[in-house]
């Protein structure tokens, strides 16, 4: 029988460690975080980094594992809109024809619209895409104030619809917050 040998000189080896692979991208964390001082706290991702920015949270999920194919970003802000006292105390038309008014006012182009109740939340649900990537976002008013919660896609293919999955976890966020905190 012949044997062959083999020249392993210049092989370097290297130690392989784990890829952090997250089976579901979507899921959310256990834990609630507070949001701002709106008297809010949501379960974030858990696949995400958390943040906090001025008025909320800000989630990054970057993908390690599909050349940033599935990377987004999650924030739940709380603003004070000088209109918003004069119009409502919850979500109606007339509030929900601002924001859209503003979006079209910061440039981005209004692909998706329309009133949706999450859990027992009136909420404006608004799909938008501009040059930087595309995003969908909920938003309601919580204590005179209005409650955004948004996920975006930075540059990726604007025309494409928002993933179900992405939308399904913002309402997710909606529902078990604990408000009045």
């Amino acid at each position: 029988m012949k044997s062959v040998q083999m020249n392993t000189e210049g092989i370097k080896y290297c130690n392989l460690k784990p890829a952090g692979y997250v089976e579901d991208i979507y899921a959310l964390a256990e834990d609630q975080t507070l949001v701002g001082s709106a008297g809010v706290a949501v379960n974030m991702p858990a696949a995400c980094e958390i943040k906090e920015e001025e008025g909320g949270l800000k989630g990054i999920y970057q993908d390690q594992t599909s050349y940033d194919q599935d990377s987004y970003t999650v924030t739940v802000l709380t603003q004070d809109k000088s209109w918003l006292g004069a119009l409502s105390t919850g979500m109606n038309n007339a509030v929900a024809e601002q924001i859209v008014k503003e979006q079209q006012d910061q440039g981005e182009t209004i692909n998706h619209k329309e009133h949706v109740l999450a859990g027992s939340h009136a909420c404006y649900a608004v799909g938008c895409s501009d040059a930087t990537g595309r995003s969908f976002t909920y938003y309601t008013v919580y204590r005179g104030q209005l409650l955004s919660f948004c996920y975006k896609i930075d540059g990726i293919d604007t025309d494409l619809p928002i993933d179900g999955k992405a939308k399904k976890m913002l309402r997710s966020m909606i529902e078990t917050a604990s408000y009045d905190q």
